[in-house]
């Protein structure tokens, strides 16, 4: 691997090849493709949900298959991106997360 220190530039693994899927709107802003995003994201977690209860189990086993379950598939996409990358993807979730607790009269834990 080149090292900076020498001039060399150093390479940031790209997206993984299988994953490079056009978001809606196309012709839209990143914004919106974040919106888009984050609710095929809910709709899948909710679906997660769902057949995790289907096993039984008191609300903590399911929300612990659940956690095992999303983080598992996250672990394949965050073996291309650095710490700093997911660092800035939780910032911006948990940033979003607050305001729309706030606008629903829920605060944050």
């Amino acid at each position: 691997m080149p090292d900076p220190a020498d001039g060399g530039e150093v390479s940031r693994p790209g997206p993984i090849e299988a994953m490079d899927i056009m978001v809606e709107p196309v012709d839209g802003t990143e914004l919106e493709r974040l919106v888009t995003v984050l609710l095929n994201l809910t709709g899948l977690v909710g679906l997660v949900i769902d057949r995790s209860a289907l096993e039984g189990g008191t609300e903590v086993d399911v929300i612990g298959r659940v956690a095992d379950r999303v983080h598992s598939s996250l672990a394949v996409v965050a073996e291309h991106h650095d710490d700093e990358d997911l660092r800035l993807v939780v910032q911006i979730l948990l940033e979003g997360a607050v305001l729309t607790g706030e606008d629903l009269g829920r605060p944050w834990p």
